[in-house]
């Protein structure tokens, strides 16, 4: 019985491990294949969010995701419950949150009528892929991002997240 316990605390103790690469510093996060660029075009509006298709949760709560595109080439990933909060009070209720998230963050550049986002996604042993999305320019307001095949719509806002961040320099 003792032999039972030590074999599976053994085994409980690798996968623990083998899933904490980044503890211990057996893996890093990719970087980004290019550098942050400012974004000087009028190809995409800049003074607002770019939001997706709502999410409807059990049935009740809507939850809405958003990008946000700055001058200095940064993007940023929020998104929030829609109840009684302003489209833009919603999405902006956790920025504290947003600062210290890394997969929350990317860079962008525009190539003619194509969008180009480089972003962090999770993999298996807690590190973070370095990943490229492509989307088409429809209009000034409008992306379709071809990975997802979803259409994202820009709204005005004169409140935005601040593009300062722990990750991208």
């Amino acid at each position: 019985m003792k032999r039972l316990f030590y074999s599976i605390s053994l085994i409980g103790f690798i996968i623990f491990i083998s899933n904490s690469c980044k503890l211990l510093g057996s893996c890093e996060d990719e970087k980004f294949s290019t550098s942050r660029t400012l974004y000087t075009g009028s190809q995409l509006k800049i003074n607002g969010y770019y939001y997706g298709d709502t999410i409807i949760t059990e049935g009740r709560t809507t939850e809405v995701r958003a990008t946000y595109f700055f001058q200095n080439g940064i993007v940023a990933f929020g998104g929030g419950e829609l109840q009684k909060l302003s489209l833009s009070q919603s999405l902006l209720a956790d920025t504290e949150s947003l600062k210290k998230v890394k997969i929350l963050w990317g860079i962008f550049r525009i190539e003619g009528t194509k969008l180009i986002i480089e972003r962090w996604l999770p993999r298996q042993f807690d590190c973070l892929d370095a990943i490229q999305d492509e989307a088409q320019i429809l209009n000034d307001s409008t992306y379709l991002l071809k990975r997802t095949n979803k259409i994202y719509r820009f709204r005005a806002s004169s409140v935005k997240p601040d593009s300062t961040n722990n990750f991208i320099k």
